[in-house]
């Protein structure tokens, strides 16, 4: 099971959304995360952030159907997308608050 989003998924963010993502992570007081920053965006990391994005007054995951191409159906705070990893499903919510607030 993927754990972490890929360096190359964090280099979707715009600079902004970098900025409040590495802030956010900052005031957690994570250990420096240097070259690997990624790695440092697990799934748990992601339910946290989405647990306390002032954007998510309540949400939760669901896993519905089994997709045709190894993937799933996931509905995460309303929203239905079509991911093969939760990790992945998480990032794409995750990467929409940062990039709308």
């Amino acid at each position: 099971m993927k754990q972490h989003i890929t360096t190359e998924q964090w280099w979707e963010l715009s600079s902004n959304a970098d900025k409040r993502l590495r802030d956010w992570l900052d005031t957690r007081k994570y250990i420096q995360y240097g070259d690997k920053i990624s790695e440092f965006l697990t799934i748990g990391r992601m339910i946290e952030f989405l647990d306390e994005s002032k954007q998510q007054e309540e949400w939760k995951i669901e896993k519905t159907t089994y997709g045709e191409r190894g993937g799933w159906w996931w509905s995460i705070a309303g929203k239905k997308q079509y991911q093969r990893f939760l990790c992945d499903a998480l990032w794409e919510s995750v990467k929409e608050i940062l990039e709308n607030e």
